[in-house]
């Protein structure tokens, strides 16, 4: 063996034992977001389950909060299938600024073949200014 081969042997395992040394392990973190907030679509729906689902939604109404009332929101989803299917739903209320102020809980629906039905939330409080509604597969 040449020194050059002995000298590389060395190095290369000095730094696989001073890499194996290594005992303290960061968190993962998560990646960022691609989609900004005022971006993010205020109707989700589990994936998979979109494609069986419309929203029509020029006649979405958002009745915004006053004095005496809170925020009231009414969004017409249909059915684009031709069989029967069971979701739930739940609406996330927020406050101006995006915070998260309560969910719904989550509530069942019956999607019938090709027909519509009309999801309306009220928030319980004149907090509310923006929504999310959530829609999955009944569990």
């Amino acid at each position: 063996m040449t020194t050059r081969t002995i000298l590389g042997t060395s190095l290369f395992c000095l730094a696989f034992a001073l890499a194996g040394c290594d005992t303290v392990k960061a968190p993962d973190s998560p990646r960022a977001d691609t989609i900004a907030s005022g971006s993010y679509p205020n109707v989700v729906a589990e994936s998979g389950l979109g494609q069986f689902m419309g929203v029509d939604v020029p006649q979405v109404i958002v009745d915004q909060p006053t004095d005496t009332r809170p925020l009231r929101v009414q969004v017409p989803v249909r059915s684009l299938s031709d069989s029967p299917f069971a979701v739930q739903y739940q609406w996330t209320w927020l406050d101006r600024d995006g915070r998260f102020i309560r969910t719904s809980g989550w509530m069942d629906a019956m999607m019938e073949p090709r027909q519509q039905v009309l999801m309306t939330g009220n928030a319980l409080d004149g907090k509310a200014e923006r929504w999310r509604l959530e829609i999955r597969s009944a569990r």
